[in-house]
């Protein structure tokens, strides 16, 4: 694929039964859109580099509760797809956030079937990628 893919994108599912889990709502957390989430608290945020534990994923951003239709359908409230038995597209990144074609990035063949790699999430973009290890 020639397109960048600057978040995970949810590719496609086993079944299409249980996909998405109860509402919750995100509070005052700040995330972009195809985030994937963890519940801080009772509330939807962001998960971050190294986390170990995500509760679904957000395809839509997170929404401040001053946001009105058209902005936000449902206010803070999220729908998130539940990851458990999906594929996803993502990016695999260097430690540097480096990714694609750039100097030091990970090529595909640096890429394992079957490896474990962590999550890296960018502190000033807040994209998300996989980081090689």
């Amino acid at each position: 694929m020639d397109t960048t893919i600057r978040m995970p994108f949810l590719e496609r599912r086993k079944d299409n039964l249980h996909i998405q889990k109860g509402v919750q709502s995100n509070a005052a957390n700040v995330f972009p859109a195809h985030s994937f989430v963890k519940l801080t608290a009772g509330a939807v945020a962001a998960c971050v580099t190294a986390d170990i534990v995500c509760y679904g994923y957000a395809p839509g951003p997170s929404h401040p509760s001053t946001d009105q239709l058209p902005v936000s359908l449902y206010g803070t409230n999220q729908w998130v797809f539940d990851p458990r038995d999906a594929q996803f597209v993502v990016n695999i990144t260097s430690g540097a956030g480096l990714i694609g074609q750039a100097n030091g990035a990970p090529q595909l063949s640096a890429v394992a079937v079957g490896t474990q790699y962590g999550l890296y999430r960018d502190v000033t973009s807040f994209m998300q990628m996989l980081k090689n290890r």
